[in-house]
């Protein structure tokens, strides 16, 4: 299983599909919510960030469900299929150049 933050601008954290990776993955809740980050469907949402317990449950979620697992796995699969490294890159620098531009 794969562990990451779905953080507050929108960026999926995944590698891409193409390297046969095909692990559920485990995000904290963003404010505002991801649309492509489906509880569920493309991964399992903790509701809370900074919180242990919430992260325990969710992987205590996967853990106990063999099919929620595979159709997290699937789903983030077909989510990041045709995404490259590259793009993935591009659009962080695009997020941090905006947050830089927020502070001025």
């Amino acid at each position: 299983m794969r562990f990451g933050s779905a953080g507050r601008r929108r960026c999926a954290h995944r590698p891409p599909a193409d390297r046969g990776d095909t692990l559920p993955t485990l995000v904290t809740a963003a404010d505002p919510a991801d649309p492509d980050l489906v509880d569920g469907t493309s991964v399992v949402v903790a509701p809370r960030v900074r919180d242990a317990l919430v992260l325990v449950q969710g992987l205590a979620r996967l853990l106990d469900d063999e099919p929620l697992r595979r159709k997290v796995a699937a789903g983030g699969a077909a989510l990041m299929a045709g995404r490259s490294w590259e793009e993935i890159a591009a659009t962080h620098r695009a997020v941090y150049s905006e947050v830089l531009r927020d502070q001025e």
